[in-house]
């Protein structure tokens, strides 16, 4: 089975330091190292920094020794990768239980740490936890800061695709959305609690004032009609609710409450009310929405297609 390219929240590490030490010379203190570090992510992300490319590919030696792993680990997706840092590389490798329970996670090489967290084992399940590593940088590597990142994701185990969003609270603050490629596990092996239903996931645009995100959702319709469910996240956090009629063609329509943060300290309670056409037999669905809260009368379509 060809292996796929990986896209991960820790990729972030290649940018921070790699920019931080080609950009602004010598490092003389921590404070120093803080300061310049968070100048140089606070101009980026006001430039809209675009999702982390993809990483270096493994070579054959470590792909063939992955496939072994993979052999004495069957109940987990190993998701492999190496990311170019400074004058080196680190190399990552993530469990991801296909069943759900605890992740894990390791990173190695020019920075060193651990990948821990939870995921609940659906498809298009959650998946959420903490990066933290130690990379040395400034003169003669005489400081070693701890970094830490948050993440969460959904998990698209047919595509094999987890979009979600990272956010990094120490030793400055920062966050962005990320796409994360493995090899896709089929219906027959775990067919999840999806079955009866029509499920999209991807990002929403969203935007107000100054402020711009690439929201990630998961939006979840039965097919024989019912109740809307699904999730909101990155920097909003929510879910959608309405009902479909069931019908190929037929009508969906609610609303989307979220409590979206926008910089480190600013939130807004947000209302959208949308109403659409569910295709059933084409697995997609147009939506029309407009904005209630905070400011009544922004509108915009969104097409959606399912992934079962």
């Amino acid at each position: 089975m060809k292996e796929k390219g990986v896209v991960a929240p820790i990729v972030v590490l290649a940018v921070i330091f790699g920019v931080a030490l080609l950009s602004v010379g010598a490092i003389q203190s921590k404070n120093d190292l803080s300061q310049k570090l968070e100048a140089i992510i606070s101009s980026k992300l006001e430039a809209n920094i675009p999702k982390a490319t993809i990483p270096e590919k493994l070579t054959e030696i470590e792909t063939k020794e992955i496939k072994e792993d993979q052999k004495v680990n069957p109940d987990m997706i190993i998701i492999p990768g190496r990311i170019p840092i400074l004058e080196g590389e680190s190399i990552y490798k993530i469990y991801l239980p296909k069943k759900g329970g605890e992740v894990k996670g390791t990173i190695s090489g020019v920075c060193n740490g651990n990948v821990t967290g939870t995921y609940d084992g659906k498809n298009f399940g959650t998946v959420s936890g903490n990066i933290v590593v130690n990379c040395p940088v400034g003169p003669g590597n005489l400081f070693k800061p701890q970094v830490k990142i948050q993440y969460e994701g959904k998990v698209n185990l047919a595509e094999g695709k987890i979009n979600g969003s990272w956010k990094i609270t120490e030793p400055i603050t920062a966050q962005n959305d990320f796409q994360l490629a493995f090899t896709p596990i089929s219906a027959d092996q775990n067919p999840g609690d999806n079955k009866d239903k029509l499920v999209a996931s991807g990002f929403f645009p969203f935007s107000l004032y100054k402020f711009s995100s690439n929201v990630p959702y998961e939006f979840s319709v039965p097919k024989s009609g019912g109740s809307v469910t699904g999730s909101i996240g990155g920097a909003c956090s929510g879910a959608p609710e309405g009902n479909f009629d069931g019908k190929d063609g037929g009508k969906v329509e609610g609303k989307i409450l979220a409590k979206c943060t926008m910089g480190s300290i600013v939130s807004m309670d947000i209302e959208i009310k949308y109403t659409g056409t569910v295709l059933t037999g084409e697995k997609k669905a147009f939506i029309d929405y407009e904005m209630q809260k905070p400011f009544a009368g922004q509108r915009g379509s969104l097409p959606i297609y399912f992934n079962n």
